[in-house]
Protein backbone atom coordinates (compact mmCIF):
# COMPACT_ATOMS: atom_id res chain seq x y z
CA UNK A 1 0.00 0.00 0.00
CA UNK A 2 1.34 3.41 -0.98
CA UNK A 3 0.35 5.49 2.06
CA UNK A 4 1.41 8.71 0.38
CA UNK A 5 -1.05 8.33 -2.50
CA UNK A 6 -4.44 6.92 -1.46
CA UNK A 7 -6.22 6.10 -4.69
CA UNK A 8 -9.87 6.33 -5.61
CA UNK A 9 -10.57 2.83 -6.84
CA UNK A 10 -13.48 2.10 -9.23
CA UNK A 11 -15.47 0.88 -6.22
CA UNK A 12 -14.82 4.23 -4.52
CA UNK A 13 -16.40 6.14 -7.40
CA UNK A 14 -19.59 4.10 -7.10
CA UNK A 15 -19.57 4.50 -3.31
CA UNK A 16 -19.15 8.27 -3.55
CA UNK A 17 -22.20 8.43 -5.81
CA UNK A 18 -24.25 6.24 -3.48
CA UNK A 19 -23.26 8.19 -0.36
CA UNK A 20 -24.16 11.47 -2.05
CA UNK A 21 -27.51 10.22 -3.31
CA UNK A 22 -28.46 8.73 0.05
CA UNK A 23 -27.51 11.96 1.82
CA UNK A 24 -29.62 14.00 -0.61
CA UNK A 25 -32.55 11.62 -0.07
CA UNK A 26 -32.52 12.57 3.61
CA UNK A 27 -33.80 16.03 2.65
CA UNK A 28 -35.74 15.61 -0.58
CA UNK A 29 -37.58 13.04 -2.69
CA UNK A 30 -37.86 15.41 -5.65
CA UNK A 31 -36.54 13.34 -8.56
CA UNK A 32 -35.40 16.39 -10.52
CA UNK A 33 -33.31 17.64 -7.61
CA UNK A 34 -31.88 14.20 -6.92
CA UNK A 35 -30.91 13.79 -10.57
CA UNK A 36 -29.22 17.19 -10.48
CA UNK A 37 -27.21 16.12 -7.44
CA UNK A 38 -26.21 12.84 -9.10
CA UNK A 39 -25.23 14.46 -12.40
CA UNK A 40 -23.16 17.14 -10.67
CA UNK A 41 -21.44 14.46 -8.63
CA UNK A 42 -20.68 12.53 -11.81
CA UNK A 43 -19.08 15.62 -13.33
CA UNK A 44 -17.00 16.14 -10.18
CA UNK A 45 -15.74 12.56 -10.16
CA UNK A 46 -14.85 12.74 -13.86
CA UNK A 47 -12.68 15.79 -13.18
CA UNK A 48 -10.68 14.34 -10.28
CA UNK A 49 -7.21 12.91 -10.08
CA UNK A 50 -7.28 9.32 -8.86
CA UNK A 51 -5.06 10.32 -5.95
CA UNK A 52 -7.44 12.88 -4.48
CA UNK A 53 -8.46 12.10 -0.91
CA UNK A 54 -11.97 10.72 -0.48
CA UNK A 55 -12.59 13.17 2.39
CA UNK A 56 -12.28 16.08 -0.02
CA UNK A 57 -14.70 14.35 -2.37
CA UNK A 58 -17.10 14.05 0.54
CA UNK A 59 -16.78 17.77 1.33
CA UNK A 60 -17.60 18.66 -2.26
CA UNK A 61 -20.56 16.29 -2.31
CA UNK A 62 -22.04 18.00 0.77
CA UNK A 63 -21.49 21.35 -0.94
CA UNK A 64 -23.37 20.09 -4.01
CA UNK A 65 -26.29 18.90 -1.87
CA UNK A 66 -26.50 22.26 -0.12
CA UNK A 67 -26.40 24.19 -3.40
CA UNK A 68 -29.10 22.02 -4.98
CA UNK A 69 -31.45 21.47 -2.03
CA UNK A 70 -30.66 24.40 0.26
CA UNK A 71 -29.97 22.01 3.16
CA UNK A 72 -26.47 22.02 4.66
CA UNK A 73 -27.09 19.29 7.26
CA UNK A 74 -28.93 16.35 5.67
CA UNK A 75 -28.22 13.98 8.58
CA UNK A 76 -29.38 16.33 11.34
CA UNK A 77 -32.28 14.02 12.34
CA UNK A 78 -30.05 10.95 12.07
CA UNK A 79 -27.60 12.52 14.50
CA UNK A 80 -30.38 13.20 16.97
CA UNK A 81 -31.53 9.58 16.75
CA UNK A 82 -27.94 8.41 17.22
CA UNK A 83 -27.63 10.52 20.36
CA UNK A 84 -30.90 9.10 21.72
CA UNK A 85 -29.72 5.54 21.14
CA UNK A 86 -26.34 6.26 22.72
CA UNK A 87 -27.90 7.82 25.81
CA UNK A 88 -29.99 4.68 26.29
CA UNK A 89 -26.82 2.58 26.20
CA UNK A 90 -24.50 4.78 28.24
CA UNK A 91 -25.42 3.48 31.69
CA UNK A 92 -25.19 -0.13 30.52
CA UNK A 93 -21.73 0.53 29.11
CA UNK A 94 -20.60 2.45 32.20
CA UNK A 95 -21.66 -0.49 34.38
CA UNK A 96 -19.69 -2.89 32.17
CA UNK A 97 -16.61 -0.70 32.46
CA UNK A 98 -16.89 -0.39 36.24
CA UNK A 99 -17.42 -4.12 36.75
CA UNK A 100 -14.70 -5.21 34.34
CA UNK A 101 -11.41 -6.56 35.74
CA UNK A 102 -9.81 -4.48 32.99
CA UNK A 103 -11.79 -1.22 32.95
CA UNK A 104 -9.45 0.73 30.67
CA UNK A 105 -9.64 -1.98 28.05
CA UNK A 106 -13.42 -2.16 28.39
CA UNK A 107 -13.67 1.62 27.95
CA UNK A 108 -11.50 1.43 24.81
CA UNK A 109 -13.66 -1.36 23.45
CA UNK A 110 -16.76 0.74 24.10
CA UNK A 111 -15.31 3.72 22.24
CA UNK A 112 -14.43 1.51 19.27
CA UNK A 113 -17.81 -0.25 19.25
CA UNK A 114 -19.50 3.16 19.22
CA UNK A 115 -18.04 3.64 15.74
CA UNK A 116 -20.81 1.34 14.49
CA UNK A 117 -23.20 4.28 14.90
CA UNK A 118 -22.42 5.45 11.42
CA UNK A 119 -23.87 6.20 8.02
CA UNK A 120 -23.05 3.08 6.00
CA UNK A 121 -23.71 3.17 2.24
CA UNK A 122 -26.62 0.94 1.29
CA UNK A 123 -27.85 0.58 4.88
CA UNK A 124 -30.98 2.49 5.98
CA UNK A 125 -30.14 4.85 8.86
CA UNK A 126 -32.84 3.38 11.14
CA UNK A 127 -31.23 -0.06 10.80
CA UNK A 128 -27.84 1.36 11.69
CA UNK A 129 -29.23 2.79 14.90
CA UNK A 130 -31.08 -0.38 15.88
CA UNK A 131 -28.15 -2.26 17.37
CA UNK A 132 -27.54 -3.21 20.96
CA UNK A 133 -24.03 -3.04 22.41
CA UNK A 134 -22.39 -5.99 20.62
CA UNK A 135 -19.28 -8.08 21.00
CA UNK A 136 -16.84 -7.42 18.18
CA UNK A 137 -13.72 -9.18 16.96
CA UNK A 138 -10.44 -7.32 16.48
CA UNK A 139 -8.41 -7.41 13.30
CA UNK A 140 -5.61 -5.49 15.05
CA UNK A 141 -5.22 -4.74 18.76
CA UNK A 142 -2.40 -2.52 20.05
CA UNK A 143 -4.04 -1.83 23.42
CA UNK A 144 -0.99 -2.88 25.45
CA UNK A 145 1.16 -0.28 23.73
CA UNK A 146 -1.57 2.32 24.22
CA UNK A 147 -1.71 1.59 27.95
CA UNK A 148 2.07 1.79 28.24
CA UNK A 149 2.28 5.16 26.46
CA UNK A 150 -0.63 6.51 28.50
CA UNK A 151 1.32 6.06 31.72
CA UNK A 152 3.93 8.59 30.59
CA UNK A 153 1.53 10.97 28.83
CA UNK A 154 1.00 14.56 29.92
CA UNK A 155 -0.70 15.89 26.76
CA UNK A 156 -3.27 13.94 24.75
CA UNK A 157 -5.15 14.84 21.55
CA UNK A 158 -8.38 13.03 20.67
CA UNK A 159 -10.16 13.41 17.31
CA UNK A 160 -13.85 12.50 17.53
CA UNK A 161 -15.91 11.06 14.71
CA UNK A 162 -19.64 10.39 14.56
CA UNK A 163 -22.51 11.80 16.58
CA UNK A 164 -23.75 9.14 18.97
CA UNK A 165 -20.40 7.47 19.44
CA UNK A 166 -19.14 10.63 21.16
CA UNK A 167 -21.02 9.48 24.27
CA UNK A 168 -18.67 6.50 24.42
CA UNK A 169 -15.67 8.76 23.83
CA UNK A 170 -16.69 10.47 27.08
CA UNK A 171 -16.62 7.11 28.88
CA UNK A 172 -13.10 6.41 27.60
CA UNK A 173 -11.83 9.88 28.47
CA UNK A 174 -13.21 9.57 32.01
CA UNK A 175 -11.42 6.25 32.44
CA UNK A 176 -8.18 7.71 31.06
CA UNK A 177 -8.36 10.46 33.69
CA UNK A 178 -8.74 7.80 36.38
CA UNK A 179 -5.83 5.78 35.05
CA UNK A 180 -3.53 8.78 34.55
CA UNK A 181 -3.88 11.91 36.68
CA UNK A 182 -2.49 15.27 35.60
CA UNK A 183 -3.17 14.65 31.92
CA UNK A 184 -4.41 17.40 29.60
CA UNK A 185 -6.79 16.36 26.79
CA UNK A 186 -7.84 18.32 23.69
CA UNK A 187 -10.94 16.89 22.01
CA UNK A 188 -11.44 17.90 18.36
CA UNK A 189 -14.70 17.80 16.39
CA UNK A 190 -15.84 19.39 13.16
CA UNK A 191 -17.18 22.91 13.24
CA UNK A 192 -19.54 22.25 10.32
CA UNK A 193 -22.03 19.58 9.15
CA UNK A 194 -20.50 16.61 7.35
CA UNK A 195 -22.62 13.48 6.97
CA UNK A 196 -23.30 12.29 10.54
CA UNK A 197 -20.01 13.48 12.02
CA UNK A 198 -20.27 15.19 15.39
CA UNK A 199 -20.26 18.97 15.64
CA UNK A 200 -19.93 21.03 18.79
CA UNK A 201 -23.71 21.00 19.35
CA UNK A 202 -23.71 17.20 19.18
CA UNK A 203 -21.22 16.82 22.01
CA UNK A 204 -22.89 19.25 24.43
CA UNK A 205 -25.19 16.50 25.86
CA UNK A 206 -22.18 14.25 26.51
CA UNK A 207 -20.51 16.84 28.81
CA UNK A 208 -17.14 15.99 27.30
CA UNK A 209 -16.31 19.63 27.98
CA UNK A 210 -16.20 18.69 31.68
CA UNK A 211 -13.26 16.34 31.07
CA UNK A 212 -11.48 17.77 28.01
CA UNK A 213 -10.90 21.02 26.16
CA UNK A 214 -13.16 21.15 23.10
CA UNK A 215 -11.67 22.41 19.86
CA UNK A 216 -13.32 22.62 16.45
CA UNK A 217 -12.05 22.09 12.92
CA UNK A 218 -13.28 24.92 10.66
CA UNK A 219 -14.63 24.57 7.15
CA UNK A 220 -12.50 26.75 4.88
CA UNK A 221 -14.09 27.97 1.66
CA UNK A 222 -13.59 27.64 -1.18
CA UNK A 223 -12.91 23.91 -0.96
CA UNK A 224 -9.73 23.06 -2.85
CA UNK A 225 -9.08 19.48 -3.93
CA UNK A 226 -5.46 19.15 -2.88
CA UNK A 227 -3.30 18.16 0.08
CA UNK A 228 -2.41 21.73 0.98
CA UNK A 229 -6.09 22.40 1.71
CA UNK A 230 -6.19 19.52 4.21
CA UNK A 231 -3.15 20.93 6.01
CA UNK A 232 -4.80 24.35 6.17
CA UNK A 233 -8.16 23.06 7.35
CA UNK A 234 -6.73 20.70 9.97
CA UNK A 235 -3.79 22.91 10.88
CA UNK A 236 -4.88 23.32 14.50
CA UNK A 237 -5.34 19.60 14.99
CA UNK A 238 -2.09 18.67 13.25
CA UNK A 239 -0.17 21.21 15.31
CA UNK A 240 -1.70 19.91 18.54
CA UNK A 241 -0.99 16.31 17.50
CA UNK A 242 2.66 17.14 16.83
CA UNK A 243 3.02 18.44 20.39
CA UNK A 244 1.05 15.63 22.07
CA UNK A 245 2.40 12.55 23.82
CA UNK A 246 -0.64 10.47 22.85
CA UNK A 247 -2.92 10.82 19.82
CA UNK A 248 -6.27 9.04 19.41
CA UNK A 249 -8.07 9.24 16.06
CA UNK A 250 -11.57 7.82 15.77
CA UNK A 251 -13.21 6.57 12.57
CA UNK A 252 -12.28 4.79 9.38
CA UNK A 253 -12.44 7.91 7.21
CA UNK A 254 -10.15 9.75 9.64
CA UNK A 255 -7.77 6.77 9.52
CA UNK A 256 -7.61 7.03 5.75
CA UNK A 257 -7.11 10.80 5.93
CA UNK A 258 -4.50 11.07 8.69
CA UNK A 259 -2.51 7.85 8.53
CA UNK A 260 -0.20 9.38 5.90
CA UNK A 261 0.03 12.68 7.81
CA UNK A 262 0.62 11.68 11.45
CA UNK A 263 3.07 9.19 12.86
CA UNK A 264 2.48 7.31 16.09
CA UNK A 265 -1.27 7.89 16.38
CA UNK A 266 -3.72 5.26 17.63
CA UNK A 267 -6.63 4.68 15.26
CA UNK A 268 -9.87 3.25 16.65
CA UNK A 269 -12.64 2.20 14.26
CA UNK A 270 -14.69 -0.63 12.77
CA UNK A 271 -14.08 -1.70 9.17
CA UNK A 272 -17.01 -0.73 6.94
CA UNK A 273 -15.31 -0.09 3.59
CA UNK A 274 -14.50 -3.22 1.54
CA UNK A 275 -11.63 -1.47 -0.27
CA UNK A 276 -9.83 -0.49 2.95
CA UNK A 277 -10.67 -3.80 4.63
CA UNK A 278 -9.20 -5.77 1.73
CA UNK A 279 -6.14 -3.52 1.68
CA UNK A 280 -5.62 -4.18 5.40
CA UNK A 281 -6.48 -7.91 5.10
CA UNK A 282 -9.42 -7.53 7.46
CA UNK A 283 -13.09 -8.45 7.42
CA UNK A 284 -15.99 -6.02 7.29
CA UNK A 285 -17.20 -5.51 10.85
CA UNK A 286 -13.80 -6.21 12.40
CA UNK A 287 -12.54 -3.68 14.95
CA UNK A 288 -9.21 -1.92 14.72
CA UNK A 289 -7.07 -0.55 17.57
CA UNK A 290 -3.86 0.19 15.73
CA UNK A 291 -0.83 2.44 16.17
CA UNK A 292 0.74 3.75 13.01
Amino acid sequence: MDNKKPKLMPECLICCQRVTLEAAQQVTQDEALLKTVVFRMMELLKSLSENVNSFLVGLKSMEIIEEVTGNSDPYKDFKKRSAKTARELVQIVCDRVEKSPHPLWEACRAAITGNLMDVIPGTPPDMVNGYSFPEISFAVNHFDEFRSILQRTEKMVYLGDNAGEVFFDRILIERILIEKVNISIDYFVKGFPFLNDAEYEDIIPTHIDHVATIKTVPLIKPIVMNQAYIYEMYGGFLDAAQKADLIVVKGQANYELFEPLIKGAFYLFVHKCPVIAQRERANIGAAVFIKK
